[in-house]
């Protein structure tokens, strides 16, 4: 069994420096991960808030109508929808993603 004296380390965390505690990236670097963070916070509200919009006024539009034409609303309302909201998303977005993340981390030449 190993003695207390062999072991390596520090016995207690109050003997561990403050410093060593938490990991903090450079200030650089926390900017950027909070500039993501913000964009995909918005990213995530518009789109949840546009998919919304768009089930509810599809579901109202279905309410009434016989099963043909709920299908054949579903079939020519739904699918370019998203199709559209797909497209859009992913070039407001991704490009927005690029344009920030690439400024932040991007190495400066000599």
């Amino acid at each position: 069994m190993p003695d207390e004296n062999d072991l390596i380390g520090p016995r207690q965390l109050s003997d561990i420096p403050q410093s060593q505690l938490f990991f903090q990236p450079p200030p650089k670097e926390a900017t950027a991960q909070d500039l993501a963070r913000r964009i995909f916070r918005i990213f995530q509200i518009a789109l949840y808030g546009t998919l919304i919009g768009v089930f509810t006024i599809l579901g109202i539009g279905a309410y009434n109508c016989s099963v043909d034409a709920t299908i054949k609303l579903l079939k020519d309302g739904l699918i370019p929808v998203l199709t559209t909201i797909g497209a859009v998303f992913g070039t407001l977005f991704g490009s927005l993603f690029g344009f920030v993340l690439g400024h932040y981390y991007r190495k400066e030449k000599d």
